[in-house]
């Protein structure tokens, strides 16, 4: 037997039958991108225009764009494009938003609240990269939708949403450790520690409390009171995660 697989093609009689070369695996057909397009008009009316059934006319143009459908394609087809996101920008005048890559459509919207508070211009941005901005006079990031895929290929043979994850990054009034903390402490811990209870295993029961301590120390607020630089914020990561 030792001999035979050492050399499999000199062992081979060519009088006699052939060798089965295995089938090569079938090639998965990505999702079009008509059909994210339509998921899109679905789901982010109610994420981002505050449970609107149907998308205004600046997301529809948005998720309508020639250079965003490249994005589309991109992330429905290409392992490495993992995430999508659709970012909605609110500024406080009529300056142009600082440029990020993705195609923005524009929209004045004039205040209700005093005839002297100055026009309100909303954009749409849709990344293949996570962006943060922090917080200034004349912008203001409301919500950001991230769509992360559960697998390298969005298959046309699937549903779309059975496909992805999905979660909103806040605005900037909320730092990215608060929401980091928030998705840790209330969702992905609980959710964690749910599978070790209905499992059983012991070594996974270890994993849980060696991370859930260091989680629940610390005060995402008293953080926020902080200057919040990068240096503190990578200690504070690296005091959540060492244990994982």
């Amino acid at each position: 037997m030792s001999a035979a697989v050492e050399n499999p093609i000199g062992s081979v009689d060519p009088g006699g039958t052939e060798e089965t070369v295995p089938a090569a695996p079938p090639t998965v057909e990505a999702a079009d991108v008509s059909v994210f397009q339509q998921y899109l008009r679905k789901i982010l009316p109610i994420m981002l225009e505050d449970g609107a059934i149907t998308p205004s006319p600046q997301l529809e143009k948005a998720i309508d764009s020639s250079s965003n459908a490249d994005l589309y394609k991109k992330f429905l087809c290409e392992p490495t494009t993992k995430i999508l996101l659709v970012r909605k920008n609110v500024m406080r005048d009529e300056e142009e938003p600082d440029a990020s890559g993705g195609a923005a459509t524009p929209a004045t919207i004039p205040s209700s609240a005093s005839s002297q508070s100055p026009p309100v211009q909303i954009t749409y941005d849709v990344l293949a990269e996570i962006q943060a901005f922090p917080p200034s006079s004349k912008q203001q990031l409301l919500t950001s939708v991230l769509f992360l895929k559960r697998s390298p290929v969005v298959e046309a043979e699937k549903s779309v949403p059975s496909q992805l994850r999905v979660m909103t990054l806040d605005d900037p009034s909320t730092t990215p450790y608060e929401t980091l903390h928030n998705y840790v402490s209330n969702a992905v811990a609980p959710y964690f520690k749910s599978y070790i209870r209905a499992t059983g295993k012991n070594e996974l029961r270890i994993m849980s409390a060696a991370v859930e301590n260091p989680i629940g120390s610390v005060d995402p607020v008293g953080l926020k009171r902080q200057s919040c630089s990068s240096a503190t914020v990578e200690a504070a990561d690296v005091s959540v995660f060492s244990n994982i």
